[in-house]
């Protein structure tokens, strides 16, 4: 129903940029990785498996609106220590392809560091079993979504609505890849990756 977005991507060996070709590549509109880009990812797939593929998309299309990834849902809206806050459920297979634990900085291996301090793989492949035996999580994944890319749309309420109590509405997220960070439960989240269960379940 909507068109996709192309992305033409080019390997190169041995060749060697001056600051005036990555210049020109910024202007253009042209990402360019290196070698410590490609030991990010390689470090990256060997903690969050699959879903690291969504990093990389978003290193490749930033800011650029998916339609694919357009969603709207139920949601309840409140105030929590001066923020504002929403709370509702979705699939971990939809969390995964929107969310990010950490910003990354191109060209610095400081980021990977912070993803294997952040990202335990013996954590994840026990939420895995604990998945696959039909587990469920009773807390809540925190994320952080900037205000400036949600919509929310209060509905009638049977009361006045009180942001302190919640307000009922429908939430609308931007349709791009890395449009929210992770906060906390980040090991519950991608343990959902390339698992079977990851577009039935739900998180809250």
């Amino acid at each position: 129903e909507h068109k996709r977005q192309g992305v033409l991507a080019m390997f190169l060996s041995n060749a060697i940029l001056s600051e005036n070709d990555k210049t020109r590549a910024r202007e253009a509109n042209v990402v360019v990785f290196d070698q410590r880009d490609l030991a990010y990812y390689e470090s990256l797939i060997s903690h969050l498996g699959s879903a690291a593929k969504y990093q990389f998309f978003a290193d490749m299309m930033p800011g650029k609106e998916v339609p694919g990834l357009r969603i709207r849902m139920p949601a309840i809206r409140f105030k929590m220590g001066g923020s504002t806050c929403y709370g509702f459920t979705v699939s971990p297979d939809y969390l995964l392809k929107i969310c990010y634990v950490s910003h990354r900085s191109k060209g610095k291996a400081s980021d990977i560091d912070a993803y294997q301090r952040m990202v335990s793989r013996t954590r994840l492949t026990k939420i895995k079993r604990h998945i696959s035996d039909k587990g469920f999580f009773p807390t809540s994944i925190v994320v952080n979504l900037e205000a400036k890319k949600i919509r929310f749309d209060q509905v009638r309420q049977e009361s006045d609505g009180d942001e302190d109590c919640g307000v009922l509405g429908w939430l609308e997220i931007r349709p791009a890849y890395r449009t929210a960070w992770i906060i906390d439960g980040q090991h519950r989240l991608f343990a959902y990756s390339g698992h079977e269960r990851a577009a039935k379940s739900k998180l809250a």
